[in-house]
């Protein structure tokens, strides 16, 4: 019997695609009781560039900008999702996320896709195709709703 007990959300606190998948996260988790890991990625060479943070500011000082930025995201737009676990790391999203995977013993994963071209894509990478081909568990995706 399918069973998904521990739901991986990865988010870009900095795009607001992914919102269209909250009620499936929601749904998914409320049907099998799942714990739901919403995690953010800050990319090691945008570390300090995304969030703001000063070149005066540590490491950890800026590390707590962003998981303060990540908590006051999460209870904007996720607050309908029952006490997700909210997770920060740092890293490549692609790889720090297959990772987190096999330690948290992950069994689905649910993201959006920023919805960019074939050729974005290929110039830029896809974290939500690297995560497709290389997970170990069910990767659900939600395209962008283009038109909003």
């Amino acid at each position: 019997m399918i069973n998904y007990t521990k739901i991986l959300f990865p988010v870009d606190i900095h795009k607001k695609n992914f919102l269209r998948i909250v009620p499936h996260v929601k749904a998914i988790a409320e049907r099998f009781g799942s714990e739901v890991h919403l995690v953010y990625v800050a990319r090691t060479n945008e570390y300090y560039q995304e969030n703001k943070c000063t070149a005066g500011e540590s490491k950890s000082e800026c590390g707590q900008v962003i998981s303060q930025a990540v908590d006051e995201f999460v209870q904007k737009h996720c607050s309908s999702l029952s006490e997700p676990k909210v997770v920060v790391l740092e890293g490549e999203p692609d790889v720090e996320l297959l990772a987190y995977i096999k330690k948290t013993n992950i069994n689905l994963v649910m993201m959006a896709t920023r919805g960019r071209s074939p050729l974005g894509k290929a110039l830029l990478g896809s974290v939500a195709g690297s995560l497709a081909s290389n997970a170990p568990v069910p990767i659900f995706i939600v395209r962008p709703d283009k038109n909003k």
